[in-house]
Parts: C-alpha cells; sequence; structure tokens
C-alpha cells in the first residue's frame, strides 16, 4: 500500500469495536476521499469488508454529520448466526453508535443534540439506549453543536 499523501489519501486507522456483547470487531479504514469540512470516504478491511461515507453539513448552529456504512462481516460465526441474532445485533450496532456519537461530540468539545441510527435492512427494533432503529429512506445521522 502506498504512503498516505499530504491529504491524508490512503492513511489507514485501526478500529475496534465493542458493544455489549461479548465480541469485538477489528477492522482499518483506508481513506480513499478527504475533503475538508465536506466529506470523507474509505475502505473498510478486516473483519468488515466494504466503505464508508461521512458527509458534513451545517444547519444554523448546528453541525451534521451523515454517515453512511456499506460493510459485511468477513467472520464466519457471525455470518453464521446472523439468521437468528440479528435483533441482538440490531441492537448491539445501535448501542456502539451511541457510544460513538457521545465520543465524537466529547472529542468537538460540542454537545450531542440529536443521533439517529438507521439500518435499512431491518424491521423496526427498540434499541437499548432509547432510540428506536427503523427502515427509512435517510442513512445514520448526528447532529453536535459547533463551539
Amino acid at each position: 500500500m502506498p504512503p498516505a499523501n499530504a491529504n491524508g489519501i490512503d492513511s489507514v486507522r485501526r478500529y475496534v469495536w465493542q458493544g455489549r456483547l461479548p465480541y469485538r470487531v477489528r477492522f482499518d479504514v483506508r481513506a480513499t476521499r478527504i475533503e475538508h469540512n465536506v466529506a470523507i470516504e474509505g475502505v473498510a478491511t478486516g473483519d468488515l469488508d466494504g466503505s464508508g461515507h461521512w458527509r458534513f453539513s451545517s444547519r444554523g448552529k448546528l453541525t451534521v454529520v451523515h454517515y453512511e456504512w456499506h460493510v459485511h462481516s468477513k467472520r464466519w460465526w457471525m455470518n453464521l448466526v446472523a439468521p437468528v441474532a440479528r435483533a441482538i445485533f440490531i441492537r448491539n450496532h445501535a448501542q456502539i453508535m451511541v457510544q460513538g456519537g457521545k465520543a465524537l461530540a466529547k472529542r468537538l468539545k460540542a454537545p450531542l443534540v440529536g443521533q439517529e441510527n438507521t439500518d435499512l435492512m431491518a424491521p423496526a427494533v427498540k434499541a437499548r439506549a432509547g432510540r428506536v432503529a427503523t427502515p427509512a429512506p435517510a442513512p445514520a445521522r448526528s447532529g453536535a453543536e459547533r463551539p
């Protein structure tokens, strides 16, 4: 893999996620597009394979982060149990996204004023964090007030 350029293209970040369930998901994301205050795109490899797209916009004093994650699991056991454990995986994912939204707001030193998590493949499932994941045309979004 070539080294990252001055704009961060081809830089790689490793992520390890764990929700309430006793397993971790590890993956690397290689940046394929970075446009300051507009968009970031990357390709994921590892336990997850696919791509992620982050778009940034403003609504008054709010910054809106629109995030699409198009990945599939590479872990054999997750794929094996997914048909019967899908609702549990969805709740776990929703909890991880709530953690991520709070961590991002804290890093930006801004309050998290709202968050939506949508799984377009799933029936409505009540998330432990108090949100409802429902099929809808819009993917996950987070809003944080700018400092």
